[in-house]
């Protein structure tokens, strides 16, 4: 599923881990075990307390019990898990190191190194089967044993691991090891003893095991505080032990208690939330408790245990507009009263008067309680629904909320968008008649009838398209039919008649039909303004025998269908775009298919498998090749049995391309870089400099130190929100294909360095420290790695972690960067050894000795861009890098400000940006047509500034509703698809569904849309997502169909999404003559919906595969010219990139030989490129230019290799302009003979890098030219 893009700047850093929990980390629990005991002895056993849901924090009830202790060779670990209900156990896996973590289990973590990094999984479930792991390596297996048994309520699991079988001796005293105990119930998820953030497999949030001669601690039980009254038992014995513990709610302190009393091992914590009478606040209850020795840093106990009190009584309201239903739902929490003496009355009254309306319901403790009320019976205007809880007839509690109109929401029906005018670039509808052919009376009705779009002409006989003709080409090979069979012979309809109905400027309608034996045929045709075709169909038995098979074919020239296009398609794939199989294809059901060729096609779409019964529901679709066609079936009904019933179909066509772009996407220029800030922050230009890693470095054992000079300071003191501002900063990275990656870099959290290794994704080590340093200080930074990764800074050790070695890619295929992105330091000395070597801090400039395998001192001069090293092979620098005065001699300047007041906005400006996007965070709900007051100013000011400097922007909008967004308890299950196709989670904290367009939710988001820009005056929306039709189930808004069998088919909202979009490019427009609507659609080229965008913006589903040794096997040319070209669509397109697999000077060796872009990242390089290829295009002169692709170039430009295409430009007198391109994954020198006369270019033409200025080699016609692997050159030709 798409990712919804909220960051173009992809760096390393987005995907570091929280810091590992340190001891004294007050979140993370920490108990002690004492001395080893015999293995049959009774006593030693530490209890474990405090399993919550992951992520959540939530306190499991029932709580599992969970216990451990040590004999001299072993640990010991058992887990009492109760069972919803007192079920039985499930566990269906038996074989070691199967699933079991799928089955009620218990799964044990130990790290017994407490690096927060290498850890041992074991894992038992409720049959006794076992898995076991070296971290997510399950090859790995030991010796230890679990054995599982069923006690009342639930089953028990007991673990005994040999610390041999570890690799590691009995703990010593004082040792601390990393610990975490985790259940998973079947059914309903997992529990963790010690909080996590991401997921089991987070070592850094482990608890802590700590081992003692003297000393026992631990947490028996937190029933009084999942009671909110009683107390909390602790176990405790050991001499001179103080508890202290602390309570709040909602982050408010309640009590502290700095001296809790022990006796005979055992420690009360007493526990009193505060009360409303006879029931506790509600609210967030969190308890902290520690025991300590005088004298010990580090704890002997310690946890935090968090339960939420829920309110006695809660009620949300929910209303169904389309069914005229209001839903009141309360939840009761009975806090210990019995729900036999319970009622709940709900009551429905005019606001702040008497109730009209009552229901009374038992309570039920499991269950919420649901009272319906119908529109026609609520009073009109506001009203209050009350919820009110009774014991014996007293009221306990009451809840009440005041709507207004909650059935009749002010945006119902709002007409915003619709218009009986044809927008910019359409026209409006033409319709034109062909007479009968017989001189039949005047009232004869015609033989076709032809409608005029733009671009386009389609001729009708009956209710279906009989011709079509688009780009200036027929592409039908015959009519549009509806072929019958009754016992596999064809059924001929007869008398086929088609008239004009009703018709406006923005849609014509025809009404038609046909019969035959048995059956009859009406329909009603609609073609609006933009090309798309409506058809509702009606098949109805008629006297006779009877049909029994219906196919639609679609037959097309073959010429014209070249290609194929189906959708949905499949994230990381383009496998639904790209030349029709030979063999032709089918498919089940998919409800939009697309064939054409590189210059127009014909699309057909459907929103469900309503009344289809195919005899292979797997070859629902058909396509095949027959001579000079290709037919395209839609097998409706296939079957032994004759048409009983009537049938209804509703189908869609639409000819491509939709329309004549105004401009293009090299016109708008768009970039993401949108933000309250953007014409606030100073713009720093991010530099870097790069090294092959081969011959540079070892990946087993080895030594990083250079000269550092921040540009800004650093302060661990600084509030956590103050440095959440500033952003990771790139220091040294080795880097490899695969996610791979490892170096050292400033860290915003630490405030100071931090040293890490990742492989293929997962993060395999991280340490940091913070570090007090001030902007202009030189400091001596180093870390090596060998067994151990050690850091320093100015010789001292900041921190240290087992790991062997940095890296075990290959160093062939990685590069060293120093500097990247948000990079503000100077460099100097940086010097790689071959040795981890406690380094010295030097007083003159580093040299190289013997164990030295690189050394860059930056005191030669560059040239071209290219560093000259002392040892090791040149660099090549970014153009943000630059020579400075150094440590010793020169540095490396690797960022910094430009000058004074200059901000991002300036930057964007003077690169020639046009459009800036400005993605979800210009509102806090996502996808909510409105801004907060707290930003309206912003958002004024951010329109002005963008406008002072003659640009657009475009604000952003999905289909989602957040449920922190106000109108989301009320409306939600009313709007949302069901199943929800695209859930997110953003800041502020909030979960997104999607909502379906057939619901009142549309004219929510138009009618607030077009008042956002009537308020602010934005230039139009970046759309992520609001094209693409959603399979929606929910049948309260009308989705969804009764299959056969009684179940609920899906229906796509094709033409409510259609609406949607129509009515928001009218009502843009409207405001904003020139306004846009740029649309990112990666996967999505359903064209009824994508068509009203001013350009799109593919290639996401790619973005997150790992880069291969080709690019063609990921991205075709017959795929991309399919769906990325957008010229046979009518939609301009540009390419998205995420610098995987390609880079996006890679991206455009292939985006650029069909005239697509790629969308700039940052404000750095790759704009400079973009910005490169814009200013050359307009010097040129390209819209005056006619295109040739490379697959007609052949008779004006003739490469000499497979690989190497050319696509070009050609103006009569200013010559031509080339996109060579070479598409191998080696560099070679490319060789193109140009056809000088049919160029009408003279014999002594000259060639120049149109990008460079620099000559190409150029003679007799023949280009000369050498390019790199996955490169281009643009070279004009005068």
């Amino acid at each position: 599923m798409r990712t919804l893009l909220h960051s173009l700047a992809i760096t390393l850093f987005g995907a570091v881990p929280l810091l590992a929990a340190g001891l004294t980390d007050p979140e993370v629990p920490l108990v002690t075990v004492g001395p080893p005991v015999a293995d049959s002895a009774a006593e030693g056993w530490v209890p474990l307390a405090g399993f919550a849901a992951p992520m959540t924090g939530g306190l499991a009830e029932p709580h599992p019990e969970a216990r451990l202790r040590r004999s001299a060779t072993h640990l010991l670990v058992a887990v009492r898990v109760p069972l919803p209900g007192g079920r039985a156990p499930w566990a269906e896996t038996r074989s070691r190191d199967g699933s079991v973590w799928e089955d009620d289990s218990i799964e044990l973590f130990l790290d017994p190194g407490h690096t927060h990094q290498r850890y041992f999984q074991l894992v038992g479930n409720a049959a006794g089967a076992c898995l076991d792991a070296r971290e997510r390596d399950a090859a790995w297996n030991a010796d230890w044993s679990f054995a599982a048994r069923r006690v009342e309520g639930g089953w028990e699991g007991e673990f005994a691991i040999p610390f041999a079988s570890l690799g590691v001796a009995a703990p010593a005293e004082g040792a601390v090891w990393g610990l975490n105990v985790c259940v998973n119930v079947h059914g309903q998820g997992g529990f963790s003893w010690s909080p996590l953030q991401q997921g089991y497999h987070e070592p850094g949030r482990f608890g802590h095991l700590r081992f003692s001669q003297n000393t026992t601690a631990g947490v028996a039980s937190l029933a009084g505080l999942l009671a909110g009254t009683g107390e909390v038992q602790l176990r405790l014995e050991g001499p001179d032990l103080a508890v202290r513990s602390r309570l709040l709610r909602d982050e408010t302190p309640l009590t502290e208690a700095s001296a809790v009393p022990i006796t005979a091992g055992q420690a009360t914590v007493p526990v009193a939330f505060p009360r409303e009478g006879r029931f506790p606040v509600p609210g967030r209850y969190r308890l902290f408790v520690t025991a300590s020795r005088p004298g010990d840093a580090v704890p002997l106990l310690q946890f935090a245990a968090e339960h939420a009190v829920r309110p006695l009584l809660s009620l949300k309201v929910r209303a169904f507009v389309s069914e005229g239903r209001l839903q009141a739902e309360a939840a009761v929490a009975p806090a210990g009263l019995d729900p036999s003496r319970l009622l709940c009355r709900f009551t429905v009254a005019p606001a702040g008067g008497a109730p009209t309306l009552t229901r009374e319901l038992p309570c039920h403790p499991d269950r919420a309680l649901v009272a319906t009320f119908r529109k026609t019976e609520l009073p009109s205007g506001k009203i209050d629904v009350a919820a009110t809880l009774l014991e014996d007839g007293t009221p306990l509690r009451t809840m009440t909320k005041t709507l207004d109109q909650p059935l009749s929401p002010p945006w119902l029906g709002d007409r915003t968008g619709i218009s009986d005018d044809v927008p910019a670039p359409w026209t409006p509808v033409r319709v034109t008649t062909a007479a009968p052919s017989s001189r039949a009376a005047a009232t004869a009705r015609p033989s076709s009838l032809t409608a005029h779009v733009v671009g386009r002409r389609y001729t009708f006989a009956g209710p279906l398209p009989a011709a079509v003709t688009t780009a200036g080409a027929s592409v039908l090979a015959g009519p549009v039919t509806l072929q019958l069979r009754r016992d596999g012979k064809p059924v001929a309809w007869r008398q086929p008649w088609v008239k004009l109905g009703k018709r406006t400027p923005t849609v014509a309608r025809l009404v038609g039909g046909a019969v035959a034996p048995g059956l009859s045929l009406s329909g009603m045709t609609q073609v609006e303004f933009d090309g798309m075709i409506r058809v509702d169909l009606a098949l109805r038995p008629t006297a006779g025998p009877r049909p029994d098979g219906v196919v639609l074919e679609i037959p097309l020239k073959a010429q014209h269908a070249r290609y194929l296009y189906h959708f949905p398609g499949q994230w990381g794939s383009v496998a639904n775009s790209g030349a029709l199989p030979a063999a032709g294809w089918q498919h089940a059901f998919k409800p939009f298919v697309w064939l054409g060729d590189e210059e127009r096609g014909f699309s057909w779409f459907c929103e469900s498998d309503r009344n289809w019964s195919p005899a292979n529901p797997d070859a629902a679709l058909s396509v095949r090749r027959e001579g000079d066609r290709v037919v395209l079936r839609l097998h409706l009904v296939e079957g032994s049995r004759p048409i009983d019933r009537e049938l209804r179909y509703t189908f869609g066509f639409q000819a491509t391309p939709v329309k004549r772009p105004e401009k293009d996407v090299w016109d708008y220029r768009i970039h993401h870089g949108g933000s309250y800030s953007l014409h606030t922050t100073a713009y720093h230009r991010a530099g870097r400099v790069t090294y092959p890693a081969a011959g540079h470095l070892r990946g087993d054992r080895g030594t990083f130190e250079a000269w550092i000079c921040p540009l800004f300071d650093s302060d661990p003191t600084l509030p956590e929100a103050e440095k959440q501002k500033m952003g990771n900063r790139s220091i040294f990275t080795v880097s490899f294909p695969g996610d791979s990656n490892c170096g050292i870099y400033w860290n915003e959290v630490h405030q100071g360095p931090v040293v890490w290794v990742r492989e293929a994704g997962e993060v395999r080590f991280y340490a940091g420290s913070g570090t007090a340093w001030r902007q202009g200080e030189w400091h001596h930074l180093a870390f090596s790695w060998g067994d151990t990764i050690r850091a320093y800074l100015d010789g001292k050790l900041l921190f240290e972690g087992a790991f062997p070695g940095l890296t075990t890619e290959p160093l062939e295929k990685g590069q060293i960067i120093l500097g990247e992105r948000n990079a503000p330091f100077v460099l100097d000395d940086v010097r790689i050894l071959d040795e981890a070597r406690v380094p010295t801090v030097p007083d003159g400039p580093l040299a190289a000795d013997a164990h030295t395998l690189f050394l860059e001192n930056f005191d030669t001069p560059w040239a071209d861009g290219s560093t000259q090293p002392v040892r090791g092979t040149p660099g090549t620098a970014s153009s943000g890098a630059a020579l400075v005065a150094g440590r010793f001699g020169q540095g490396l300047q690797l960022g910094g400000p430009t000058r004074e007041g200059y901000t991002l906005l300036d930057r964007l400006a003077d690169m020639g940006v046009r459009t800036v996007c400005f993605h979800e965070h210009w509102t806090p709900y996502q996808s909510h047509p409105y801004t907060i007051p707290e930003h309206e100013a912003d958002l004024s000011a951010l329109v002005e500034a963008i406008h002072a400097k003659r640009m657009q922007l475009l604000l952003y909008m999905s289909r989602q509703i957040a449920d922190i967004a106000p109108e989301f308890e009320l409306y939600g299950e009313d709007v949302l698809t069901v199943p929800s196709t695209l859930t997110y989670t953003r800041y502020p904290p909030q979960t997104d569904y999607s909502v379906c367009w057939r619901s009142h939710w549309r004219e929510f988001c138009l009618k607030g849309l077009a008042e956002t820009m009537d308020r602010f005056g934005n230039d139009g929306w970046y759309l992520d997502g609001p094209e693409w039709p959603f399979p929606c189930t929910n049948r309260h808004h009308g989705c969804g169909y009764v299959k056969p069998d009684g179940s609920i088919g899906a229906t796509y909202d094709i033409f409510a999404t259609r609406e949607f979009m129509r009515r928001l490019y009218v009502l843009t427009r409207q405001r904003r003559p020139d306004g846009q609507l740029n649309i990112h659609n990666s996967t999505v080229m359903v064209i009824p919906t994508l068509g009203w965008g001013t350009s799109v913006w593919n290639g996401e589903q790619l973005g997150s595969i790992d880069r291969g040794p080709e690019f063609l096997k990921l991205m075709p040319l017959d795929a991309f010219r399919t769906e990325m070209m957008g010229h046979q669509w009518g939609t301009p397109s540009e390419f998205l990139c995420y610098e995987r697999p390609w880079t996006t000077h890679e991206a455009l060796s292939f985006t650029l030989l069909h005239d697509v872009l790629v969308r700039p990242n940052g404000y750095d390089d790759q704009l400079e490129e973009i910005a490169a290829l814009w200013r050359a295009m307009d010097a040129f002169g390209r819209k005056q230019a006619k295109w040739i692709p490379y697959w007609r170039s052949a008779g004006v430009a003739r490469p000499d290799a497979s690989d190497v295409k050319v696509s070009l430009y050609h103006r009569e007198k200013q010559g031509a302009l080339l996109v060579v391109s070479n598409l191998s994954a080696q560099a070679r020198t490319a060789a193109v003979s140009l056809n000088l006369r049919a160029l009408g270019l003279p014999s002594g033409a000259k060639a120049t890098n149109a990008l460079t200025g620099q000559p190409v080699d150029f003679s007799a016609g023949r280009l000369s030219l050498p390019l790199g692997a996955f490169d281009y050159a643009l070279v004009r030709v005068e």
